[in-house]
């Protein structure tokens, strides 16, 4: 299970790494700005729900309709990675957002790094912090 994962990170940490330091190069909007890690992940993510949900490689009591049943489904592995492949593919598309909308709203890729790398680290915080910086650069809530 560890060695899975370290694999789970192997498309998100170059994409990330993209992101950040190559923000404009063909590369980047190919790997990055495409859907292709969350198409990996993806299907990561759904072998590893069918294995907790559909195999039993769940804990006892594992589901989503409490806090008990939601503690339970993170105390075994299978839960675990499930919930990291699910964590770390919806942080990355937030991240790959928060690129695509700076840019078209002109506000320069240097001031975007420290929110980007709040996004990596802590994904929701990362989003709050560009959508603030939308609002009090006068872009709006509006994020659509």
């Amino acid at each position: 299970m560890a060695l899975l994962y370290y694999a789970l990170h192997l498309p998100v940490i170059p994409a990330w790494l993209l992101l950040i330091l190559a923000p404009g190069a063909p590369l980047t909007r190919a790997y990055v700005h495409s859907g292709v890690v969350p198409v990996v992940l993806g299907c990561v993510y759904g072998v590893l729900l069918f294995c907790g949900a559909v195999l039993g490689f769940s804990a006892d009591g594992a589901g989503m309709g409490s806090l008990a049943g939601v503690t339970a489904l993170f105390s075994h592995p299978v839960g675990v990675l499930t919930g990291w492949a699910h964590f770390i593919v919806f942080d990355l598309f937030v991240g790959a957002w928060i690129a695509r909308d700076a840019a078209k709203l002109g506000m320069g890729h240097a001031a975007s790094v420290p929110i980007l790398i709040l996004t990596l680290v802590f994904g929701p915080l990362g989003l709050l912090a560009h959508i603030l910086r939308r609002v009090a650069g006068g872009h709006g809530w509006r994020i659509a």
